[in-house]
């Protein structure tokens, strides 16, 4: 068997190139693209032309897939976006996650199956018969559920022995982008874990001397700024769990139920003033992540008192002593409402403490301090208002 076409540099430097996985940098290369190929189907592959095939696997975020969307679409591409109907990060049937699949079909692209490899030896599917079977389900669900047939499909970590044993041009109806003629005859670039695991796509773009292309991006990667792979895959992974517990909230409060965040719970204030802090806060409440709340605290309550000090104080090479700035605040704020002085340079301490990495400080201690730096901020907060 052929090996699969894949663009290699046996050279290629230890630098991955993170920085090329940016918003910027994407428009970039379909700009790049656009002017050296012709994009393609994979309906209606044009062999013979010089085409490219221009493809999403979506691992991850079916959000970050929206945007790349729109951007094509702005710029009169058409690209088949895979979905995954058993992925472990989505749910094409979750009422939001199915909007942003049919905003992506609104704006003229085509979809396909993104068939998980693991079912392979989940179900022993050893045989082309079974395959057609298992793809002609996930098909029709995927029809079904977006009144759209899928046009083609490709597997999710193809293992050896996939790519060794399924190398027809279709199964279940679908084609096949790891098929015999597509691996042999079309080059391909791939963004496979967040790096280009061959050569740059923009480098292959600018050469431009592959007759065709298949191109593999997963909308994950692409962010507004550089950063490592985790990273990226932490960002979809928490921002989706925030809209799921907003979802939660949203929800109790439209139909007039009570949410039970305990109802003397400082936390409900923090929702008050800084609804955009308050989920972070929240889950670092959650996890007993006690220091790092204490420092994220601390940081917001110094800015906000630094903020209604006078300017000539602000210069005052006596702003970064903690004791000038409370006695400042209990002046300006009448913090002894709320908190003796006493307890107060017991904050400081345990600020003391944990830049310093001592792990001595009851938990209960950090709950406390927690609790009254919020009351603080939130007064702070408060009287701004006013």
């Amino acid at each position: 068997m052929k090996e699969f076409r894949n663009i290699r540099d046996a050279n290629m430097p230890d630098d991955k190139h993170y920085q090329d996985f940016t918003i910027s940098h994407y428009i970039e290369l379909l700009e790049l693209a656009k002017k050296n190929y012709s994009f393609a189907s994979y309906s209606k592959i044009p062999w013979g032309t010089k085409f490219i095939l221009w493809r999403h696997d979506v691992d991850h975020s079916l959000n970050r897939a929206l945007k790349l969307a729109k951007i094509e679409n702005e710029l009169g591409i058409i690209s088949t976006y895979f979905i995954n109907p058993r992925s472990d990060f989505y749910n094409p049937a979750e009422k939001e996650q199915y909007k942003i699949v049919k905003d992506i079909l609104d704006l003229g692209h085509e979809i396909g199956i993104h068939f998980d490899s693991e079912l392979v030896d989940m179900f022993d599917i050893k045989d082309e018969n079974l395959l057609n079977k298992f793809l002609e389900g996930e098909s029709k669900y995927i029809e079904w559920l977006f009144g759209v047939k899928p046009i083609a499909f490709s597997f999710h970590r193809p293992t050896e022995f996939v790519l060794k044993n399924f190398r027809s041009e279709s199964y279940g109806g679908l084609i096949n982008c790891y098929s015999k003629r597509i691996m042999e005859e079309v080059a391909y670039v791939s963004d496979s874990n967040g790096y280009w695991r061959f050569l740059r796509l923009y480098d292959v773009l600018l050469k431009a001397e592959e007759p065709s292309l298949q191109v593999l991006t997963h909308p994950e990667w692409w962010q507004d700024y550089p950063m490592p792979p985790r990273q990226r895959i932490l960002r979809c992974i928490y921002g989706r769990a925030e809209n799921v517990i907003k979802n939660y909230d949203q929800f109790l409060e439209r139909h007039g139920r009570e949410n039970f965040l305990k109802p003397d719970h400082v936390l409900r204030n923090i929702k008050k003033y800084f609804p955009d802090k308050f989920y972070f806060y929240d889950y670092l409440w959650n996890k007993k992540n006690f220091e790092t709340l204490f420092i994220e605290l601390w940081r917001l309550h110094r800015k906000y008192i630094m903020s209604i000090i006078s300017s000539s104080d602000r210069e005052s090479k006596q702003t970064d002593d903690d004791l000038y700035l409370m006695e400042k605040s209990f002046v300006i704020l009448s913090l002894d409402e709320l908190i003796s002085k006493e307890d107060y340079i017991k904050l400081i301490d345990i600020k003391e403490r944990i830049m310093k990495c001592n792990s001595l400080i009851k938990e209960e201690d950090l709950v406390l301090a927690c609790s009254l730096l919020i009351e603080i901020i939130c007064k702070i907060k408060s009287q701004e208002e006013d």
